[in-house]
């Protein structure tokens, strides 16, 4: 039967989705989920899915996809209630199997973005096969779709971006606007923990200046 728990109390929370008629959270110790009507929570990870990093809405049920220090996992409802989750992340390195951020990619239905220790892979379900991008040898600590574009934030390396998921450039260089990319205010480009997008905006959350925000050329955000 499904674990299910009362309080929130000593769950240190690394992720969070809303959905209609659920939360889903990513905690230090599993995966959780809270319905609309019902105010206790549901336990959703089994005993190989411990430290949940990062998740995203996934098809099926539980309708999650996840990460953790032990890579890339998609989980199975059975019939009593209990999901069970199967790794997609054997034979990678240590490295590349450590990940900390997770994006369906938008373009391409059926292949994930993973934000790994060492840099942007890519999975695709179909073939069950992992990837290699140009982003690599380097902490990936947050993945976002926002204007057009894919974002990553790095330890050490700023933000880059994408047109595709496969290949990326560092926002000091852009390619592709005529315009420079405007920060709301002077900020180093450093170690970044985590984006979110408004209407006209990104913002970044950084271990040096906490959180900033970051207005993209027009000419970008009407990609």
């Amino acid at each position: 039967m499904a674990s299910r728990a009362g309080g929130g109390h000593g769950y240190p929370v690394n992720d969070l989705i809303r959905q209609p008629r659920r939360l889903l959270c990513a905690a230090l110790w599993g995966l959780w989920e809270v319905e609309s009507d019902d105010a206790r929570w549901i336990q959703l990870h089994d005993e190989t899915l411990t430290e949940v990093l990062a998740i995203a809405p996934a098809s099926g049920d539980p309708g999650v996809a996840t990460v953790s220090a032990y890579g890339l996992a998609f989980g199975q409802r059975g019939v009593h209630g209990a999901t069970r989750w199967r790794s997609r992340s054997d034979g990678l390195s240590l490295n590349e199997r450590f990940s900390n951020a997770l994006l369906a990619q938008p373009y391409a239905p059926g292949q994930w973005l993973v934000g790994t220790e060492n840099g942007v892979l890519v999975y695709a379900e179909a073939d069950d096969c992992w990837q290699t991008t140009n982003l690599t040898g380097r902490p990936c600590r947050a993945l976002l779709h926002a204007f057009g574009y894919l974002w990553a934030g790095t330890d050490q390396g700023g933000i880059w971006r994408s047109e595709d998921g496969f290949s990326a450039s560092t926002i000091s260089t852009p390619a592709s606007c005529s315009k420079p990319w405007r920060w709301k205010r002077p900020v180093a480009l450093n170690t970044i923990d985590g984006f979110a997008a408004a209407p006209t905006s990104i913002w970044r959350a950084g271990r040096v200046r906490a959180a900033c925000r970051w207005i993209p050329s027009p000419v970008c955000a009407s990609r």
